[in-house]
């Protein structure tokens, strides 16, 4: 393959290694199938369920995987058909970005969405990360209630819940710094105004579209700029957290921010002895 068309390449194994991680993990959510059900079957025909009925995925999985595939499709054939001509490369570039998010909205915002209003459907505990999503948000109204969320233990809040009985999670410390709930408590009052539930992968989410945008402006080529933010934005591993709730994209939005603040900064030349 041509060096140039080694995005086309790198997208479609990500993709591959997305969707296949994506029945891995979903095999862990016994309830899925069903809870899905019932949370479109009041506006999603149920022919339509039925015959999109797979035992490793669900039907909305489904749909995002096979949208998100045909958008890698017209990718392939954009690089294909408009590579060669010079005139065209800017635009090519803007429509490959335009791709490129638009695959990141399908196969990791909208999964994390997916499981994020399961979750709402469902219990506190299901569909998501221990510490990353349950035990922070208990932190949260420990702080709002003026509670110091690290001599408080956990025991009697969602945190109990999760897991298997032999093998409970963290109970009695919450493992993350400070900032981590203190920066997401405007967001946890905003959404008692709207949506009117809080899930906090809606601060993950946030912060990963912006690591997204940062990560762009870190490189300088476009074809450079194709290719971080597809790494970032379809790294196997961090999108699976992105999706559960794993905070790894709260640490990494601020690791990208610093590199972003420091990128700006010059070297003030050096006064004459």
């Amino acid at each position: 393959m041509p060096r140039k068309s080694f995005d086309v390449l790198l997208l479609f194994i990500l993709v591959i290694a997305r969707a296949q991680l994506d029945a891995l993990a979903d095999n862990v959510l016994p309830d899925r199938l069903a809870d899905v059900r019932r949370l479109v079957e009041g506006w999603w025909p149920a022919a339509s369920l039925d015959r999109l009925a797979h035992p490793q995925t669900d039907p909305v999985t489904m749909m995002l995987l096979v949208t998100a595939f045909g958008l890698v499709a017209v990718y392939a054939l954009s690089d294909l058909f408009l590579s060669e001509r010079p005139g065209l490369q800017k635009t090519l570039f803007q429509l490959k970005m335009g791709l490129l998010y638009g695959i990141i909205a399908l196969l990791v915002v909208g999964k994390a969405v997916l499981l994020m209003n399961l979750r709402h459907h469902s219990v506190p505990w299901s569909y998501s990360h221990d510490g990353g999503v349950i035990q922070t948000e208990a932190t949260i109204d420990y702080f709002l209630r003026g509670k110091n969320p690290y001599a408080e233990d956990y025991v009697n809040t969602p945190m109990a819940q999760w897991g298997i009985n032999e093998y409970r999670t963290a109970l009695y410390h919450y493992p993350y710094l400070p900032w981590t709930f203190v920066f997401s408590t405007p967001f946890f009052l905003f959404s008692r105004t709207w949506p009117g539930w809080y899930d906090q992968r809606m601060v993950y989410l946030l912060l990963f579209i912006l690591t997204l945008a940062l990560t762009q402006s870190l490189v300088r080529t476009p074809r450079r700029k194709l290719l971080a933010v597809m790494l970032v934005g379809l790294n196997p591993i961090m999108a699976q957290d992105i999706i559960f709730g794993l905070n790894d994209p709260f640490v990494l939005f601020w690791i990208v921010l610093a590199l972003w603040l420091a990128k700006g900064e010059r070297p003030r030349p050096l006064l004459a002895s």
